[in-house]
């Protein structure tokens, strides 16, 4: 069995017990090898009125007793894998996200490929990029000669810009994969404001290195991190 473990995939406050008590009573009946992708971990809330302010002990506790039960796992985060191991889960691997999209058919040189710079994801990601990261990603378009940005993903409600600071915005709407990758295996350049230490579990990010585009990636938080190997 292959689990990908997200507390949240598997119950709705976040503390899926009958997933670890199947997993327990499955072992016991029918010995097997179990793997385990850690995706996400205990989740944590600022609102005591909300349930993630309290379970993550519960979830904490939890994930202990299931990462136990593996043979094989693995996280893409470095701060998860550094958690795991110090709550006794052994040997924690660190795989970072495959691309989504697959791979390109082809893969052109870059002096073939279009000075364009493609923004890519969800609605919300998308809204960050152009938000808290409009002044560098209009500095990014200037520094390599940008000719436009193309942007791909579902509408983003509220925004109808036409441009940024005079580089043309060419609204692609949600697109299916294969024209995915022919935009992204064509340009230059990618832009995400993300945080760095997470750039692992980033699956825009991940599409963007396997069509050999650049990927620049805007980061502003005041905490500090190590950068991802």
């Amino acid at each position: 069995i292959l689990l990908h473990f997200s507390p949240y995939s598997y119950q709705k406050r976040g503390y899926p017990l009958w997933l670890q008590r199947t997993l327990q009573g499955w072992d016991g009946v029918r010995p097997g090898t179990l793997n385990i992708v850690f995706h996400e971990l205990e989740v944590h809330g600022a609102r005591p009125w909300s349930s993630a302010f309290w379970v993550p002990p519960l979830q904490r506790s939890l994930i202990r007793k299931i990462a136990k039960l593996g043979y094989f796992q693995y996280t893409n985060a470095e701060f998860h894998r550094h958690d795991l191991e110090e709550w006794g889960s052994g040997r924690i691997f660190l795989i970072p996200n495959f691309s989504t999209m697959g791979e390109p058919k082809t893969n052109p040189p870059f002096s073939e490929r279009r000075k364009d710079v493609v923004v890519f994801g969800r609605s919300a990601q998308r809204k960050a990029n152009y938000e808290r990261g409009s002044d560098v990603l209009a500095s990014l378009c200037r520094s390599i000669g940008a000719h436009r940005i193309i942007d791909i993903g579902d509408p983003i409600v509220g925004d109808t810009r036409s441009d940024l600071e005079g580089f043309p915005i060419v609204r692609c709407g949600r697109l299916e994969s294969d024209e995915v990758n022919d935009w992204m295996a064509k340009s230059v350049a990618s832009f995400i404001a993300y945080p760095v230490p997470l750039l692992p579990k980033s699956s825009v990010h991940a599409v963007s290195c396997a069509h050999g585009t650049i990927p620049f990636v805007f980061d502003n938080q005041e905490k500090e991190f190590s950068c991802p190997g």
